[in-house]
């Protein structure tokens, strides 16, 4: 009987070590995606940030030079949206301390060498690991590390993060859609502008 409680402990933390993979891979994946939309829209506003105060475009009409203006502030906007999505929320390495609060970013402003690392959960800890390996019961020791992962998983909160940070990708989107939008607008004013500039004067 014990040897059978041990088994079916194990086929357990075997299966939440799969859940826990599962979740951080979702949040990398969907890291990499932000990162990625970041990328194309910090070139995309660079490069529009550098022609947009050149002196061809800063001597155009009044309409589309205000509209260029706005589709940069829009991308600017979008591109903070960008920034925020990819702030610590999740705990390191199953620790309890996640940065996502105000909190937690002052905190990083503080010296390197007055930073203190959290103690990792026990699933995590090789010390721990090894004291429980010596544990007379081999169904209680798996126990207690099943117990320390479901409660890494529960303080990660790995679903919360990813709605949180797929809902500021959404408004990334948006913004930089409106953006491009803006700037099509301000392309084609500044063509009418250009013609009505071009004709002679009576």
């Amino acid at each position: 009987m014990p040897e059978e409680d041990a088994d079916r402990w194990r086929r357990l933390y075997s299966q939440l070590l799969d859940i826990e993979r599962h979740w951080t891979e979702q949040v990398q994946n969907q890291q990499h995606r932000i990162t990625t939309i970041l990328t194309v829209n910090g070139f995309l506003l660079g490069f529009l940030a550098i022609a947009g105060f050149s002196e061809s475009i800063v001597n155009t009409g009044p309409w589309s030079a205000g509209i260029f203006l706005a589709s940069l502030a829009i991308l600017a906007m979008a591109f903070a949206f960008g920034i925020i999505s990819l702030g610590p929320r999740v705990p390191i390495s199953g620790t309890t301390g996640a940065s996502s609060s105000l909190k937690g970013w002052l905190r990083l402003l503080r010296p390197i060498r007055s930073q203190r690392a959290h103690a990792p959960a026990l699933w995590l800890d090789p010390a721990e690991a090894m004291r429980l390996a010596e544990s007379p019961s081999e169904a209680e020791a798996v126990r207690t590390m099943c117990s320390s992962l479901v409660e890494t998983q529960r303080s990660a909160n790995h679903p919360g993060v990813l709605f949180y940070r797929r809902t500021l990708m959404y408004r990334e989107l948006l913004f930089v859609l409106i953006g491009l939008a803006l700037l099509v607008v301000a392309l084609v004013v500044f063509q009418f502008e250009s013609s009505d500039s071009a004709l002679p004067r009576a």
